[in-house]
């Protein structure tokens, strides 16, 4: 007879970590947003309304820079494409997308076309699809622009999108241009309506009034001094203020820094790097009215330079707002202060330090969690190893992380732009493009919980099986599955099994936090396994190896090997009718394991023990 063997070894089928969720629980470990033979740049990150994210960039993997965009929802799982969704591929350079949520889990995403210097709008919805004109729709002109710059979104009504935007005039100055577009694409105010009367406007932003309309936020000059600007227009674009407000006196640095949020009361709150290098702010109501001192209120007013501010409102009428500052020397160290509406801080005078971290690239991110503290992430060398770091501060001022946390993996070293966004389970969503040289950039995501984890404060469920019924460890719920599909009503702590097939467990922390169990591979349900004698697994003891016999060489269809808890560790089918078979069990654990060799409706099981 010939006695035909066979070798084969243990491949484990389980990782550390979870091994169904996407989002990484490993600082050495990120989650793609597209990576490709090209550059990926100028990213944007946006929430998509359901703790996931939305990202738009510049990509030229096209030989020229096109748009394109992705989403990846609470779990970690790309919803798009993998390479990205395409949304505008004209044949010139399209670049600098922002973007602000649709509303409907989609996101409207304006950019900058250089073939005619216009910008473009597009609709994308949740599952990645244009909604509007193939390529978007092109912004209108007025008659004396030529060049469009710097555009700034907000929602509107009805599903609405107010933009400002910056125009240069014909021979002229730059200025400000505002205009609201439907939900199907259509500009509801002509060519747009033109808003400041002053020599040059620069740089933008736009803010939701909580009445339909919207604060614009710009800065310019008068009489060669740079000064905040403000005004205020309703739906119909009509501007609600005789005069255009002044925020700052004539207090601007030089092409200066600033943000702008909602103060979630009708008003609006901005923040500066003033001419002194301090940091400022200023909040306007309604009517027009600010609350603070006519220069501004200076939030940080010491002994070195401040720039950069970034503001995000942590409840009606409060504010976080975080700065890079220069007053321990030569490196840029991270502050943050509290403060409400008059200016009043909430914490030690001239900001908290957030982080003493070596940085050179001064441009944190701000963003509030659910308990009215803040995350606030920033570039920052450690090691010679430059990366995104984070920290959570609590609304007391009191540090939430012992030190601030390495977001991403050393080897992926981070460029000028980065991402953060808060989610509702008080967490927090960073995004990065790398810097690989002039051809070469990606784009990474990395969620972190409120307790500084990556991923999931969840510890991954046990599945176990008593001869009947499976049973989960305790979760706050669950959900079973069988062959990766979702069983309709099992959605206890507890399930009994019909069919034979792969089951696992998703447990839930009920704010988009899951963990799946390691699958269980059900076999032998309603049929006798085989007393049959052809088959023999030796020795029971197994030090690095062990031998399957399989006397009358019949059809072998699979072997599986599990441990305790059902994980299965090795999974083999077509093995053919190998009248000897070596398994390789070297890598192992010390263990009790179960054997089980399927041949036609005949199972044989037997216990192994890993010494």
């Amino acid at each position: 007879m010939n006695r035909a063997k066979l070798v084969i070894a243990i491949i484990f089928l389980f990782f550390s970590g979870n091994s169904f969720s996407q989002w990484s629980q490993q600082t050495q470990t990120d989650d793609s947003v597209c990576v490709r033979a090209a550059v990926q740049f100028q990213h944007t990150m946006i929430g998509d309304g359901k703790d996931g994210a939305i990202f738009f960039w510049t990509d030229n993997r096209n030989s020229n820079n096109d748009i394109y965009a992705q989403r990846i929802d609470r779990h970690g799982y790309l919803k798009w494409d993998t390479a990205g969704a395409a949304v505008s591929t004209l044949s010139d350079d399209q670049e600098a997308p922002s973007a602000i949520q649709d509303g409907n889990g989609g996101a409207i995403a304006a950019w900058l076309d250089y073939t005619d210097h216009h910008g473009y709008v597009e609709r994308v919805d949740s599952n990645g699809n244009p909604m509007w004109t193939s390529n978007g729709v092109q912004v209108p002109f007025l008659s004396d622009a030529i060049y469009q710059y710097n555009i700034s979104l907000c929602a509107g009504p009805g599903h609405s999108t107010i933009m400002a935007l910056e125009y240069d005039q014909i021979f002229n100055w730059s200025h400000i241009v505002v205009n609201r577009i439907d939900a199907n694409g259509n500009f509801l105010w002509g060519d747009g309506i033109k808003l400041d009367g002053v020599n040059e406007s620069r740089s933008p932003q736009v803010v939701a009034d909580g009445n339909g309309g919207a604060y614009v936020i710009w800065w310019g000059y008068v009489s060669n001094n740079q000064v905040m600007y403000a005004q205020r227009i309703d739906s119909n674009g009509t501007a609600q203020w005789t005069s255009t407000a002044i925020l700052s006196g004539s207090t601007l640095n030089n092409f200066p820094s600033f943000d702008v949020t909602s103060d979630g009361n009708h008003g609006a709150l901005v923040v500066w790097n003033s001419s002194a290098e301090d940091i400022r702010a200023q909040h306007i109501n309604l009517n027009g009215d600010i609350s603070m001192d006519s220069a501004g209120t200076a939030l940080c007013n010491t002994s070195g330079n401040q720039e950069t501010p970034r503001v995000a409102r942590v409840g009606n009428n409060k504010f976080v707002c975080t700065w890079s500052d220069a007053r321990a020397g030569s490196w840029w160290y991270i502050y943050a202060q509290k403060f409400d509406t008059l200016g009043s801080p909430k914490w030690t005078s001239n900001g908290v330090l957030i982080s003493n971290l070596n940085t050179y690239i001064p441009y944190p991110n701000v963003a509030t969690d659910q308990n009215k503290g803040a995350y606030i992430s920033w570039i920052a060398s450690v090691n010679s190893v430059w990366s995104i770091y984070a920290q959570h501060i609590n609304s007391d001022s009191t540090l939430a992380w012992s030190s601030p946390k390495q977001i991403f993996a050393d080897t992926h070293e981070p460029f000028y732009t980065h991402g953060l966004i808060a989610t509702s389970d008080s967490g927090s969503i960073y995004s990065m493009e790398t810097y690989q040289g002039a051809l070469a950039s990606d784009i990474y995501s990395k969620k972190v919980t409120k307790n500084g984890n990556f991923g999931c404060d969840l510890t991954q469920p046990t599945l176990s099986f008593d001869g009947t019924t499976f049973h989960s460890t305790s979760a706050i719920s669950y959900q079973w599955y069988l062959d990766g599909n979702s069983i309709d009503g099992a959605t206890q702590q507890s399930y009994v099994p019909s069919e034979n097939g792969e089951y696992t467990v998703e447990i839930s922390s009920g704010f988009g936090c899951v963990q799946f169990s390691e699958p269980y591979d059900l076999i032998g349900l309603g049929i006798q396994s085989s007393t049959i004698s052809s088959f023999s697994v030796y020795p029971s003891l197994v030090h690095d190896f062990f031998y399957i016999r399989n006397a009358n060489q019949s059809p072998i269809e699979s072997i599986l090997i599990n441990d305790e808890t059902g994980r299965i560790i090795m999974k083999v089918n077509g093995m053919g009718n190998q009248e000897e078979i070596r398994v390789e069990a070297s890598e192992l654990q010390s263990g009790t394991y179960f054997v089980t060799i399927q041949s036609g409706n005949d199972f044989y099981k037997t216990r192994i023990v890993k010494l």
